[in-house]
Formats: structure tokens, C-alpha cells, sequence
């Protein structure tokens, strides 16, 4: 091998060799960053001092200010900001200036007291009490009457069909199979006042019994918030009291409008 060859394939393994440890670097540079960002966060989460949670969940609603007594949440409320999924969640703003997405409460009747966390995690959907969310209206979600017409196209055997009128519960009815969950069936019910409907309540199936386990009752306060109240079906003969007691209750946690 001549001299200029020898040179040749050492200056190639030289370059290989370089190039090879480039690589390696900018491989290291997205784990560098995250240790980097990691080691960041638990610097400022050992030298933050902790805060702990006060008795009162404050924040704004459709620019109403709300106050809940904390005991009644079985989770955290979701501020603006950030998913609770997300960790910077932890960060978003919260208090009486902030905004509330939505707030879930779960709750003992007919006395509306704070129901025990152990029995919802233990009963879920069929929780004995009423598990409440209230949230902002977005969108078109306060249109009831588009939500009935939606739940609706999900049953089948009611095309054609007229609506049976419950003359004890006071409220129209129809059940069908439901189309978005195969084998089971629903039964939705709603009321009316002349050109809209005030309540919406689906009653979910499953096979065994008794069939209808859960019923969610939907319907809006002071025209600006959206309500959801989980209760079961033996609670359905009480339904306007609920929807009366609840919008009593929002009422109540009203403070003051927005800045």
C-alpha cells in the first residue's frame, strides 16, 4: 500500500470516526434538553412552598363569580389553562379571578349535603346521592332542543313513531335500542315549554338487571350554564324538585359579577 492510500484510508477513518460522534451528540440533545427540563421542574417544585388547598372553590362562571364549599368535590375543579391532563396544570391560574371550565359535585339528597368520597369511587354512575358537573355554556350546548333531536338519532325503532306522554312524571318519553352501543338501549325523556325544551334526561341500559342503572338530567341556569345531574332511576318521579333544589343551590353559590 502506498503512502498517499494509507493516508487516504486514515483520513476516511478519521472523518468516520468524527462523523460518527456527531451523531451520537445530536442524538443526546433531545434527552439532554428533557433531563434538563425535568431536573428544572423538581428544583422548582422542592423550593416552592406548598399551598395547601382552601376550604372554598372560587372562580368565575359566564362572568358570575361562584363559591363552593370544597368538601363537595370528589376531584379538582378544571380551571382555564392547561388539561388536568397536562402537567402544567398545576400551574393554571385559579381563585375568584380565574375562570372555572367546569366544577363536579357530588352530593347527598334530598338534603344537598356533601356526599362521602368513599361511596362514589365505590357506586360510580350508580351513586345513591347526585353527582352534579356545572360548567359554561359553549357553543350550541345550551339548545336543548338540538341535544334532544341529537340523542334521538342515536335510537332506533323511533322513526315514525310518535313520543309517548308520561302523564306521572310529566314528561315526553321514548325508548329505543341505542345504535352508538351495541345490545343496549336508552331511554330518553324531556320537557317542554312552548318552542323549547327545559330538560333533557337519558337513561342508560345494560343486561342485567335492574336494566336502567343511571339517569343524567340535563338542563341550564340563568341561561348561561349547562348542568348535568347523575341520579338513578328510581329518583326520575322526583326529577322537577331536583332540577328546582339544584338551580336553587347554584343560586345561592352566586357571589358577583365579573371585573
Amino acid at each position: 500500500m502506498t503512502i498517499t492510500k494509507v493516508i487516504i484510508v486514515r483520513l476516511y477513518r478519521f472523518v468516520w470516526t468524527v462523523l460518527r460522534i456527531f451523531s451520537g451528540l445530536l442524538l443526546l440533545i433531545p434527552a439532554i434538553v428533557f433531563v434538563a427540563h425535568i431536573a428544572d421542574r423538581i428544583e422548582r417544585s422542592t423550593t416552592s412552598t406548598y399551598i395547601p388547598p382552601g376550604p372554598i372553590v372560587c372562580g368565575k362562571m359566564a362572568g358570575m363569580v361562584y363559591e363552593f364549599p370544597r368538601v363537595y368535590f370528589p376531584f379538582w375543579p378544571e380551571y382555564e389553562g392547561k388539561s388536568s391532563f397536562h402537567p402544567d396544570f398545576i400551574n393554571n391560574k385559579r381563585g375568584c379571578d380565574a375562570n372555572l371550565r367546569s366544577v363536579f359535585l357530588a352530593m347527598a339528597w334530598p338534603t344537598l349535603e356533601p356526599a362521602k368520597d368513599r361511596l362514589i369511587f365505590e357506586q360510580g354512575l350508580e351513586h345513591e346521592g347526585l353527582l352534579v358537573a356545572i360548567s359554561p355554556i359553549f357553543a350550541k350546548e345550551g339548545d336543548l332542543r338540538r341535544g334532544r333531536d341529537y340523542l334521538l338519532s342515536k335510537l332506533d325503532e323511533v322513526k315514525g313513531r310518535k313520543f309517548t306522554y308520561d302523564e306521572l312524571l310529566e314528561l315526553y318519553m321514548v325508548e329505543g335500542g341505542d345504535t352508538s352501543w351495541e345490545g343496549g338501549r336508552k331511554r330518553i325523556y324531556w320537557s317542554e315549554s312552548p318552542g323549547e325544551v327545559t330538560s333533557l334526561i337519558e337513561c342508560r341500559w345494560r343486561p342485567r338487571k335492574p336494566n336502567f342503572y343511571s339517569c343524567e338530567m340535563t338542563f341550564v341556569v340563568f341561561g348561561q350554564l349547562y348542568v348535568k345531574a347523575n341520579m338513578l332511576p328510581e329518583k326520575l318521579v322526583q326529577w322537577s324538585q331536583i332540577q328546582l333544589a339544584l338551580e336553587v343551590f347554584i343560586s345561592k353559590s352566586r357571589k358577583r359579577g365579573g371585573v
